[in-house]
């Protein structure tokens, strides 16, 4: 099964929606929709990821959705569409609210604290310029109870707060957050450390890369997008490399460790590819061709172009 979200904040885009491919047949099925309420088309949406929310044993779709009127403020939503109970994903998925202010891109994990395990859920916040983290205090693991979901503020200094990615970054074994500010100014790369305690410990934050210059100047313009971590499979151990898109910048870049210490967080950048104007989106990757090394898939939005790198060694 395939997710579609879709949408975006630009005038004549912003009614967005989130649809269901079915690819376990030769032929992929017509996407079913699952933002079907009266309410659910006021928004754009951008990522899907999935977890049993309710304990059913069905996995639900969570989200983050946004909405901007063309002169007022933009707002958000973390929400979660409920999987239907028999297995057609024609029926009715009922949608529930955690909290405001997570409007972009978010990622999930679990994480471990003095009190036990927990799933937690962190959020970016390009309009209420916020990282946020949220997990909730159901013994079950059950998200149903808004009572027993707590959150916290990670950040709220960095300026539009866009991506983020959970993952080892400098690889200490120890989980960290990936993170990308976009905009006009204020714009960067960072890792934040994940401290022992998640709920009430300091995130430290490392500043990876700064500097970056949007040719987009409109509303909705800004650099650098989506930031993402890779391992090269021809080598077997080391930090992972940092796939990142210079969105409006019209770059794309792959980010390299200067060293392999823990407490190193220099990176050498690397433009892989320059359009000359125009949006670079979210940049991807994936072994195709089985020859064990990956390719990486670079969309040249403002193109209608594909740009296909092979890493190696």
């Amino acid at each position: 099964m395939m997710s579609i979200a879709g949408g975006f904040l630009v005038p004549l885009k912003t009614k967005g929606s989130i649809r269901l491919a079915d690819l376990s047949t030769g032929t992929p099925q017509q996407p079913t929709e699952i933002t079907s309420g009266s309410d659910d088309h006021h928004w754009f949406y951008h990522r899907v990821l999935w977890l049993d929310m309710n304990g059913d044993g069905k996995k639900d779709a969570v989200t983050c959705r946004a909405k901007k009127s063309l002169l007022g403020s933009g707002t958000g939503q973390l929400v979660w569409y409920e999987h239907p109970q028999t297995d057609s994903i024609s029926n009715p998925w009922h949608h529930f609210i955690i909290a405001d202010h997570s409007d972009t891109f978010f990622d999930i994990t679990t994480l471990t604290a003095p009190t036990g395990t927990n799933t937690v859920i962190v959020t970016t916040g390009f309009f209420s310029n916020q990282l946020k983290i949220y997990w909730t205090t159901d013994p079950a693991g059950k998200w149903t109870d808004t009572l027993k979901i707590k959150s916290r503020v990670i950040e709220e200094h960095i300026g539009h707060v866009f991506d983020v990615q959970i993952d080892d970054v400098n690889n200490d074994g120890k989980s960290d957050l990936l993170v990308t500010s976009n905009g006009l100014s204020n714009t960067a790369v960072y890792v934040y450390e994940i401290p022992a305690d998640f709920r009430t410990q300091t995130f430290t934050r490392h500043t990876i890369m700064t500097g970056f210059k949007s040719h987009n100047l409109l509303p909705g313009g800004g650099a650098p997008g989506s930031a993402k971590t890779i391992r090269n499979p021809s080598i077997n151990n080391g930090k992972p490399l940092i796939l990142l898109s210079g969105d409006d910048d019209s770059h794309a870049y792959i980010l390299n460790a200067v060293s392999e210490s823990v407490s190193d967080w220099s990176y050498h950048s690397n433009k892989i590819l320059d359009t000359k104007g125009g949006t670079v989106g979210g940049i991807t990757s994936h072994d195709i061709d089985g020859d064990g090394h990956l390719e990486i898939f670079v969309p040249a939005y403002s193109n209608n172009l594909i740009h296909i790198f092979k890493l190696l060694p």
